[in-house]
């Protein structure tokens, strides 16, 4: 699954994600926040794409759950928001 990069739209995807794992092992939300030592309340927050997640609830979730994470680069056509600046020292800028 390849996650959106707008923070509350990955929320929302990796809520969904472990949702779905959860559901399709047949477990109920008191048996998976058990078995990962974490809260209901913090799993159901999880599964509705709150934002704040930890990054050690979802590796928990995930291990419980038998998935992975990973984390790649990004193409160079998709960068996150990048603050505008020149040319690195040493090159010049392109003729409009």
């Amino acid at each position: 699954m390849q996650i959106h990069s707008d923070p509350a739209h990955a929320t929302a995807e990796i809520g969904e994600a472990v949702r779905s794992a959860r559901r399709e092992q047949g477990l109920a939300q008191e048996e998976l926040a058990l078995a990962a030592g974490i809260s209901t309340k913090t799993l159901h927050n999880v599964e509705g794409g709150t934002s704040g997640m930890r990054v050690d609830t979802l590796l928990r979730l995930l291990g419980v759950l038998g998935l992975g994470f990973e984390i790649s680069a990004r193409a160079p056509s998709a960068p996150l928001c990048r603050p505008e600046r020149g040319p690195p020292a040493g090159e010049m800028e392109p003729e409009a």
